[in-house]
């Protein structure tokens, strides 16, 4: 990513065409920052605020330090009113990582003309809401209060047993799902070291504050309440449609608890809408079955084989449905079980797919025990080569053209760090000049070679689309001679390697995992930074595209996180604004229990000298909590995570 001051903290963001002494160090800059973000200050004034002796930048300087700090036309990013204003500055007073000093009243003398509580808010953002340096860092980002407990197969007293058929390995609490909660009263907190217990991040937390919520199918001491006992007493198909906050029905209750797998049949023979429901964590009954279903399984009246035998005549969509870290029945059937086999008759024919823990349930794979903690194993992918050697990192992104190519005839290829054609199309340099800056960038010698960036011709067998339905995607007449920007091939190869695809298919490669855990639109939120998007908005379109051809909004990476926490951690403004424009949930969190707005707060932290990355932060937290009353909150906690949208709205109304 591109910075004004992104190599050390006394630079000048734009050299010496702007700021000549004084100069835009990085304090100066951050300060600009803060100021066009949060306040409604014109440039003019924001400079008499930040003036002193000897710094009396010029409103051109300023301008363009902005333009290098939040790129192009960065108005939108300003708080529309007094009243936006206060409301980004108001949330800024809640967080606790912003660093507190003792207020000056120089700033205050220099926005004399505005009332009090203006000037002093000037001065707070000045002084009070800066962020501290990484430093400062250490215990925040590896508490033990937000780090998720050791998993349960790391535990001796948690190993399978060689004569069990069926083992059950709960999940850490970081990574629970509305299914879990189910069953969190039977996790105690003495089974998993590690756990802050009463910290909320517990199991025992999970229980009592889920339980808790009106209309839970529990009670806090884990007994059935009226509401689904009313079920039990009339299965009809009105009452088996009922569902928890968090979107689990009445068969998520029943799958998920020993003892009532007649119920639970008797249940799904009968009530064909609630069978195809999922929670809000896209979790199936099937995902959730108690682990006595896969008992018996010799034996041919065994209650699953006889269940699935009937889903697979009568909804065989369930077997490939899968919940937000990608994982379907085939995950926890492998996972439950030491040999799977006796199943595979039972199912449709399937595509396997790999989840957000690098799994794939495939016959005579060895499974484990999902979920992996992020960095429990190295990662079996190599990393780019270093930017300095230039024969490997053309070699590199060479490699992932391929891939590209062949994505339009087999949308299900992928290389061998489980990258398919979006993944590489989200990484690879596509365009020629872009390239060339990014070699000058490295070297001074001349150019050896070329990489040819280029999908082959029409009459090549692994052809993209034609010249012209190219230039037609990219938004350009047919046979125009119209230089491209960078993104405009991206884009091209983007819908060329989708519309190639099924409906079945486009879903599946959209939300196909790579070996780190990644779906396409996190990597092409990872990949592609603010800086490279265009007049026509280029990068917007590519994102809209990838949700519209079924993108999860919601699904997971290995991390916990939801592209939008990926946009926050990242800085990544015009993702961000589309994401929350399309409705995502902003009351996520990854699996350190850490909120957007913590997880903005701490990559402020890190930005350091990187005042463009730090400006880009504090745009999206002016995003989160300005313009659209969004509803984002500090600690959000798990009820609110997990509670279904609908239930949200109801409430409001």
């Amino acid at each position: 990513m591109d910075s004004p001051t992104s190599a050390v903290a006394k630079g000048s963001p734009g050299g010496s065409r702007i700021g000549r002494p004084p100069q835009w160090t990085v304090s100066r800059s951050r300060k600009l920052a803060r100021l066009y973000v949060y306040t409604t200050l014109s440039i003019e004034k924001i400079l008499k605020v930040l003036e002193d002796d000897v710094f009396r930048p010029r409103k051109n300087s300023a301008q363009k330090t902005v333009h290098k700090m939040l790129d192009n036309d960065p108005r939108y990013l300003r708080p529309e009113s007094r009243a936006e204003m206060d409301q980004r500055i108001n949330s800024l007073a809640d967080s606790p990582l912003r660093r507190r000093k003792r207020r000056t009243k120089q700033a205050r003398r220099r926005v004399s003309d505005c009332s009090t509580e203006y000037a002093r808010q000037i001065s707070a953002l000045l002084r009070d809401f800066t962020i501290s340096s990484t430093s400062d860092l250490e215990d925040d980002t590896t508490s033990t209060s937000r780090r998720p407990s050791a998993a349960a197969s790391e535990h001796p007293e948690h190993t399978r047993d060689p004569e069990d058929t069926a083992f059950e390995a709960f999940p850490e609490p970081g990574y629970a799902l509305p299914g879990d909660f189910l069953t969190a009263h039977t996790r105690n907190c003495a089974d998993f070291p590690g756990q802050d217990h009463g910290s909320g991040t517990c199991w025992c937390s999970i229980a009592k504050e889920t339980s808790a919520v009106p209309d839970s199918w529990l009670l806090p001491t884990g007994e059935l309440s009226p509401r689904a006992r009313l079920v039990l007493e009339d299965p009809s198909d009105t009452n088996t449609s009922l569902v928890d906050p968090f979107g689990n029905t009445a068969l998520h209750l029943f799958a998920s608890r020993e003892g009532y797998r007649d119920e639970l049949f008797a249940m799904v023979l009968t009530s064909p809408t609630a069978r195809k429901m999922t929670n809000t964590g896209d979790q199936t009954f099937l995902h959730v079955l108690h682990v006595e279903w896969f008992t018996d399984l010799a034996l041919p009246s065994a209650p699953l084989t006889q269940l699935l035998a009937f889903i697979r005549d009568t909804t065989p969509s369930l077997f490939r449905a899968a919940d937000v870290y990608g994982r379907t029945f085939l995950h926890r059937a492998h996972a439950l079980l030491r040999d799977p086999s006796p199943l595979t008759p039972l199912l449709p024919p399937l595509q396997p797919q790999r989840d957000a823990f690098g799994f794939t349930p495939l016959e005579g794979e060895t499974p484990f025990l999902p979920p992996r903690r992020p960095g429990s194993s190295p990662p079996r992918t190599t990393p780019p080569p270093p930017a300095t050697d230039e024969g490997a990192f053309l070699a590199y992104h060479a490699r992932l053209v391929q891939v590209i190519q062949s994505a339009y005839n087999n949308p299900l290829v992928e290389d061998s760090a489980g990258r398919n054609g979006l993944h590489c199309l989200a990484e690879a340099i596509l365009h020629q000049q872009a390239m060339d800056e990014h070699r000058s960038a490295v070297t001074t010698r001349a150019p050896k070679r070329k990489l040819d960036l280029l999908v082959p011709s029409a009459s090549s067998p692994t052809a993209g689309p034609s010249s012209s339905a190219s230039s037609a995607i990219a938004g350009l007449p047919a046979g125009t001679n119209t230089p491209e920007t960078p993104l405009q091939p991206r884009l091209r190869h983007l819908h060329g390697i989708l519309t190639s695809t099924t409906l079945p298919q486009a879903l599946q490669v959209t939300n196909h995992y790579s070996h780190l855990g990644s779906p396409p639109l996190h990597t092409f939120i990872s990949h592609l930074p603010d800086s490279t998007d265009d007049k026509s908005k280029t990068l917007l379109t590519i994102l809209a595209t990838l949700l519209r051809y079924g993108a999860r909004i919601e699904g997971r990476n290995r991390a916990g996180e939801t592209p939008l926490l990926v946009a926050a951690r990242l800085g990544r403004k015009v993702a961000m604004g589309m994401l929350l424009e399309q409705g995502a949930n902003v009351y996520v969190r990854d699996v350190h229990g850490r909120g957007v707005l913590e997880v903005v707060d701490l990559a402020c932290r890190g930005a350091t000298g990187d005042v463009a990355l730090y400006a880009r932060l504090e745009a999206c937290r002016g995003l989160l909590t300005g313009r659209r009353d969004w509803g984002v909150v500090r600690d959000p906690g798990v009820v609110r995570e997990w509670t279904s949208r609908d239930e949200e709205e109801d409430e409001e109304e």
